[in-house]
């Protein structure tokens, strides 16, 4: 949802889901694939691989969305087991505050992979279309429990 041009089509994750789909359908109609998702595009793939089983051949999945609403989720305390107090210093505030509160092992190759993979991204989210998405539902209205019977891999951050 980064540089994505927001379409007033979608409303919410199962809107996002079928427009996913049919452009699978559209650029390899019925053949086998692979998903990837990482974060809420974990999500989709999740919802991918429910709907087309018959068609995924591997999943994996990097830091993905769990449980839609934040209300649900249960996170325990941040323990920070490493941190470079010069480098927090040195930072601009907002960046060091984002980094702090997310960290932790707050370290300067901690600090260059979260300022290239999540800092810089966030910066360039449509809020409005987010926001649009999380209102009218930001789960989807169906379960996606079910069972792969082909490769998965599930990777943290």
């Amino acid at each position: 949802m980064g540089n994505s041009q927001p379409q007033a089509s979608i409303h919410n994750s199962d809107d996002m889901l079928e427009t996913v789909l049919r452009l699978l359908d559209d650029i390899i109609p019925a053949q086998p694939f692979i998903v990837c998702g990482n974060s809420y595009g974990g999500y989709i793939a999740r919802g991918i691989a429910h709907l087309r089983q018959d068609l995924v051949r591997g999943l994996m999945l990097m830091a993905p969305m769990i449980i839609p609403e934040f209300e649900d989720r249960v996170v325990p305390k941040q323990t920070v087991l490493k941190r470079d107090n010069m480098l927090i210093s040195q930072l601009p505030p907002e960046d060091a505050d984002e980094f702090s509160s997310m960290g932790v092992v707050q370290g300067q190759s901690e600090w260059e992979r979260f300022r290239n993979e999540i800092l810089l991204p966030s910066k360039q989210t449509n809020y409005e279309f987010l926001n649009r998405i999380r209102q009218n539902g930001y789960g989807f209205t169906f379960d996606i429990s079910s069972t792969l019977e082909h490769p998965t891999l599930i990777r943290g951050c």
